[in-house]
């Protein structure tokens, strides 16, 4: 094992999330699950899956990434619907919200308890009156707005099923008895300011950030109390953390007090600099002849259906307790990188009594080395992060920008595994039907890319001049510094000066002069073991020569041909020193094409910083279930997509050539088909083709037979811009487009792989000049 050495991480605690599986349309398993969710923490957020809806149902699961499924119902079409989603597994071998213990009946799950607790330490305890203003309402049993008014206030379910009076914890905790609401009695207009056991749920917790959710605006559902669709769909708003208020117009009279002053409210609150509307009135369908008057004017009326979870409309927050930052220790061993921690301290009690609870704590750190311990959100690899990162199947979760692992309250140590980028990468691929494996040419640039000291150690091959010299002479062919320092410097051949001019501020390391030389590259190289010194000598017996390197020469030396012993000092006298490639690039194979992958990817790297999660170079790439050719991609890269993106990762495939090389059209099939292979996946997935030479007009048509069609208007076909051409205009800047920026009407800096393939339309596909001055 290697020495331990420290490592940052980022660590915030969160509820579990439930989906409360329904079949069919029943009132009934609707009021349970409402029920049950209010003896949890965070148990407004718990959505409610009618899964008989096979268009919303799975798009539900999907939004709130919820991370256990739990039926209701108890019915075998329920079973058989969670049994579509393996990777979201009960992280307890018995799917129980409660467990018998030798105390009594204890949640499986944070409680209430919990935020009852802290409520009472710090508003009742020791108080002639409350700080907090309570409410516990009882509303009668035959009351037609009952449904929606428990989805609104709260309730809970019997001591017999959850092992404690929650209703009796709630009125001890807050010193208010229940306020009876009788079915003709209009609602308090002050409701919404009251804390009711639906407001505990929520104590603590605020969204993670960044989150976007356009329609986050506060206002009314308006449907009808006693459909199951509607009291979904409202409940459903309101786990994405949208303030509403059911409104059925059946009880106008009843509700219109209520409805008048939280109305009022709204239009007198501060609006955001979105929002141009006072108020948001949901409803199920797109019937805009209902009668809205009794909201006023200034609405917006949008409507719910499984389309609005499309990343750009609905996007249901991740509800937690506040980040910490702590120190971990990694250590290596023959499984790889590990990081052990001590937890932070716990925003909820981790007392004996409490032991059967569970919670998930979220992880993110940045990578070690060719190692993640933020595995890329990819929900339906829960199980593989299990195994791998935590050594328990079921007790990982995928997240954005984190890895959740769920844990009992009492625990304060966690230990994580690395997952190696190569690994990962290759699971995404089998996971969607396509085996994956590194390639020979990606385990040789993997070395390559080590040999540099990683990616940024790669800048010296944007320097066509050092390309040029490592191509030129074979491994057994050696030449002299003054050859290599005019072939870096690509010299004049009429006035033997140097034109390096592109490369004078290009960094490779520290230096004393502002400017890079020739000589400074050469010199880099030989650090980096590129090169090695040796002597060429010729043997007085045979006449041949031969190349001793520096470390293996002696004033004595054997001939490799005859076998003849001489003295080298006489021959020292007119010899320079004579250069070989060594090691990695002493292979008589081009390094297989490795250093056009590392020039690209070092390129990626500057352009996206740290988001660029993962990369990997050479993956063989075979059909599974998925209907492609055997191929290899030069190298598959993985990074975040923007917030406001329908997908949460893009992923690039690449075919990377030499400036000799040529993009086939062999090339350009096999990677469309990989691409239109992973079109299901949580991936935005793009093509990349790059070249460190300029891309002729046989390939510039090629790479555009890549894009996939979209649809035709007006005569004109429209593509998805998934298709990235890099040429060495765009590798060889400090910046991807320095130079394009110059010539084209681009976004100069990227911030998305969609980025670079707009700019590639506009440079390539279909060139937008910049007007002369």
């Amino acid at each position: 094992m290697s020495q331990p050495g420290p490592v940052s991480l980022k660590i915030r605690y969160r509820p579990l999330r439930i989906g409360w599986c329904i079949e069919a349309d029943s009132l009934d398993d609707f009021s349970a699950a409402v029920a049950l969710t209010h003896v949890f923490w965070g148990g407004r957020f718990n959505p409610i899956i009618p899964c008989a809806n096979q268009e919303l149902a799975p798009v539900l699961v999907r939004a709130f990434n919820v991370d256990a499924l739990y039926n209701i119902s108890g019915s075998a079409a329920v079973d058989a619907f969670i049994k579509t989603f393996p990777h979201i597994q009960w992280p307890e071998f018995q799917t129980e919200l409660f467990i018998d213990t030798g105390s009594g009946r204890q949640p499986t799950l944070l409680d209430v308890a919990h935020p009852a607790r802290h409520l009472y330490d710090t508003h009742v305890d020791r108080r002639q009156k409350p700080a907090i203003d309570a409410v516990f309402y009882e509303f009668e049993a035959t009351d037609p707005l009952r449904f929606a008014l428990h989805a609104t206030c709260g309730n809970y379910p019997a001591e017999s099923i959850a092992g404690r009076d929650y209703a009796l914890l709630f009125q001890r905790a807050f010193a208010t008895p229940p306020m009876q609401i009788a079915s003709t009695e209009p609602l308090p207009a002050d409701l919404h300011r009251k804390l009711t056991p639906n407001g505990l749920t929520a104590v603590e917790l605020d969204p993670v950030l960044p989150y976007y959710l356009n329609w986050d605006e506060p206002g009314f559902y308006y449907g009808n109390a006693l459909d199951f669709t509607d009291l979904v769909n409202f409940w459903n708003l309101r786990a994405c953390d949208i303030e509403l208020f059911f409104y059925d117009p059946n009880h106008a009279a009843r509700l219109r007090p209520f409805v008048t002053a939280y109305s009022e409210l709204l239009r007198n609150r501060p609006k955001p600099p979105h929002s141009s509307f006072d108020i948001n009135v949901w409803q199920k369908d797109r019937d805009h002849t209902k009668d809205l008057s009794v909201f006023g004017g200034n609405l917006s009326v949008p409507t719910f259906d499984a389309g609005i979870f499309n990343g750009l409309n609905l996007n249901p927050p991740v509800m937690s307790f506040p980040e910490r930052s702590v120190l971990g220790v990694s250590a290596q061993d023959d499984l790889g990188v590990s990081v052990t921690c001590q937890l932070p301290e716990k925003p909820f009690f981790s007392d004996i009594e409490f032991h059967s609870q569970m919670v998930v704590v979220s992880v993110s750190a940045a990578n070690i080395r060719n190692a993640m311990l933020t595995p890329p959100f990819i929900p339906q690899l829960n199980e593989y992060y299990g195994r791998n990162a935590y050594f328990i199947y079921n007790k990982a979760r995928a997240e954005r920008d984190s890895l959740g692992i769920i844990e009992n309250v009492t625990a304060d140590q966690l230990t994580l595994r690395a997952l190696p980028f190569t690994e990962v990468i290759c699971k995404i691929f089998q996971t969607f039907g396509i085996d994956a494996l590194p390639s020979q040419a990606g385990l040789v640039t993997a070395r390559l890319i080590e040999q540099m000291g990683g990616l940024q150690g790669c800048r010296v091959f944007k320097i066509a001049g050092v390309r040029s010299l490592i191509k030129k002479y074979p491994p057994a062919k050696t030449f002299e510094r003054t050859e290599a320092i005019t072939m870096i410097g690509d010299n004049d051949p009429v006035s033997h000066k140097p034109r390096f001019e592109a490369y004078e501020r290009l960094y490779i390391e520290p230096r004393e002069t502002r400017e890079l030389k020739p000589g400074d590259a050469f010199l880099y190289l030989l650090k980096k073991a590129v090169f090695r010194a040796g002597l060429k000598l010729i043997c007085p017996t045979c006449q041949l020569d031969s190349w001793v390197s520096l470390d293996d020469a002696k004033a004595v030396t054997r001939c490799d041909y005859c076998g003849f012993e001489f003295n080298v000092l006489p021959q020292l006298r007119d010899r320079n020193w004579a250069y070989r490639r060594s090691g990695l690039f002493g292979r008589d194979d081009n390094q297989r094409g490795g250093i056009p992958v590392a020039v690209t990817l070092q390129q990626l790297e500057i352009a996206f910083h740290r988001r660029l999660l993962a990369y990997a170079p050479g993956i063989d790439l075979k059909p599974g279930t998925a209907p492609i050719e055997n191929c290899e991609a030069d190298f598959v890269a993985l990074l975040p997509s923007l917030p406001r993106s329908g997908k949460p990762l893009e992923l690039v495939v690449a075919e990377c050539k030499d400036s000799g090389g040529e993009i086939t059209d062999e090339d350009v099939r096999k990677l469309s088909k990989v691409a239109e292979a992973l079109r299901d996946s949580p991936c935005e997935v793009f093509i990349l083709f790059s070249k460190c030479g300029r891309f002729t007009p046989e390939e510039i048509e090629r790479c555009k037979g890549a894009r996939r069609k979209l649809f035709e208007h007006q005569g004109k076909t429209h593509y998805l811009n998934n298709v990235i051409m890099l040429s060495a205009s765009e590798l060889e800047p400090y910046f991807l487009y320095e130079q394009a920026d110059k010539q084209f009407q681009i976004k100069r800096y990227v911030n998305s792989l969609e980025d670079l393939a707009i700019n590639t339309v506009n440079i390539f596909f279909e060139p937008k000049p910049k007007p002369s001055a």
